[in-house]
């Protein structure tokens, strides 16, 4: 699994630029417009969708594009496949079936 994001912000930074947050000072925390706390982690994205890819070896590709161009540039789109072609080429790709987790069979697509 490979992961990326057009917002280089961290995921406390873009919700606090998008939406309504406070800082809850009781329980020192941010809290959302419905009250729900907001991960302040560092990450990219939420942190299963970080962590994942943190137990894959993998970054969360973070690419400042232009707000214009948010959802036709695929800079960080590209890096991601060319992560996936590195790993390709490693032979670290792997396949899964049956919820188990198994390196892909030699002469796969994957290998």
């Amino acid at each position: 699994m490979f992961g990326y994001t057009n917002d280089a912000e961290d995921f406390l930074a873009r919700v606090r630029r998008t939406q309504a947050a406070q800082f809850d000072a009781v329980d020192k925390v941010w809290r959302d417009a419905d009250g729900m706390k907001i991960e302040d982690f560092g990450n990219a994205d939420n942190l299963m969708i970080d962590a994942t890819l943190i137990e894959q070896g993998r970054p969360v590709v973070r690419y400042a594009a232009p707000p214009n161009a948010r959802f036709q540039d695929f800079t960080a789109f590209e890096a991601c496949l060319r992560l996936a072609a590195s790993a390709r080429g490693a032979g670290t790709l792997v396949s899964i079936a049956l919820a188990e987790i198994t390196p892909a069979p030699a002469g796969s697509a994957l290998t």
